[in-house]
């Protein structure tokens, strides 16, 4: 039988029994699968570790090159799998066994472009699990001949406009062929949101898409260092930049006139969200200082982050007040906000 996934795992000095891990969860699907690990030039102790452990697998292609990043690691992957389907997992993550068992006993079920499923965050800091889901299961289109749910494009977009799901590569069954023949690939040089960037054009050419019933991928939630959010605190603005650029390409592309509008003002609105929450991450590690405020503010007017928004069109109470945050510079509220997420995420 054909080989039904290509397994796609960047590595760069992940701690051996966390890669090891991955492995053998993969290990456990029951259907024809390659597993192509790209060693994105790990050091050399990691490396003969890496080897070792996959040694005894003929479907295991180890690949070592120099490093460039993650984008170009899974573009490597891309270029030399052969699967139907395209599944990518990074080093220090698994797949979950109720995934292994569902792809073993449905995999004759999978038909579409693209296959999404829910994902079990585990904080690696404190164990606890958190389960998301993408869609209530109730809201899907059922086939009474299959264990997997169809998804309305127009839906997807929606989910993926106005909050933080499926802005990562990995857990998903993509159809190599489209990436492929689409010439689909990872942006190389962004090290921040890389994931979405895929994503996003992805969602401009597919036409089917599934969903998987169960909580497939385990995230491990590792903790950030100070240092690196402060190495990276500018860089950010310029991924959401990006990641604004490819959702309005995406709106366009896909929906309807009539309907662009509310999609617009629903990702400004997340893109609020997600500029507050960073600010309380700045605040934490002590760099939201008056040079970065004065950035925010004026990359918040460059690209016309509060376009089309008011007060009324925001949705619930914290909507509301992260929307009077960035109008108004009301920077001192960020504060009170990071003592209550500290507060309540012990």
């Amino acid at each position: 039988m054909n080989i039904f996934i290509s397994i796609v795992i960047p590595v760069y000095n992940t701690r051996v029994e966390l890669f090891e891990k991955a492995i053998n969860s993969v290990l456990a699907i029951n259907v024809p699968i390659e597993i192509i690990v790209v060693d994105d030039g790990s050091k050399n102790s990691f490396s003969i570790s890496y080897k070792n452990i996959l040694q005894d697998f003929p479907q295991i292609h180890y690949f070592y090159k120099k490093n460039e990043g993650v984008s170009i690691a899974r573009n490597y992957g891309i270029s030399v799998s052969k699967g139907k389907y395209l599944l990518f997992l990074d080093a220090d993550d698994e797949i979950s066994p109720e995934y292994a068992k569902f792809i073993s006993g449905h995999f004759h079920e999978i038909n579409a472009e693209w296959v999404l499923c829910g994902v079990k965050v585990v904080n690696v800091a404190d164990g606890n699990i958190v389960n998301r889901d993408i869609f209530e299961i109730s809201e899907l289109k059922t086939n009474n001949q299959s264990a997997l749910c169809d998804v309305d494009l127009y839906d997807l977009i929606k989910i993926r406009v106005s909050t933080s799901k499926i802005s990562e590569c990995w857990g998903k069954l993509i159809l190599r062929s489209i990436v492929v023949e689409n010439q689909i690939s990872f942006p190389e040089g962004v090290t921040i949101g890389e994931d979405l960037v895929f994503n996003t054009r992805l969602m401009k050419v597919v036409n089917s898409i599934q969903y998987i019933p169960v909580y497939g991928y385990c995230y491990k939630m590792m903790p950030r260092s100070a240092d690196r959010v402060s190495a990276e605190s500018y860089k950010r603005f310029e991924h959401l930049h990006e990641r604004k650029q490819e959702l309005d390409a995406l709106i366009n592309a896909r929906v309807n006139e009539a309907f662009r509008g509310e999609l617009f003002l629903l990702q400004n609105i997340e893109l609020i969200k997600v500029i507050v929450g960073d600010c309380i991450t700045f605040y934490n590690a002590g760099i939201l200082n008056v040079a970065m405020k004065a950035h925010i503010t004026d990359w918040v007017l460059e690209i016309e982050v509060l376009k089309n928004v008011s007060f009324m069109k925001c949705k619930g109470v914290k909507a509301k007040i992260y929307y009077l945050i960035i109008k108004y510079h009301l920077w001192y509220i960020i504060s009170f906000l990071a003592r209550l997420h500290k507060i309540f995420n012990k």
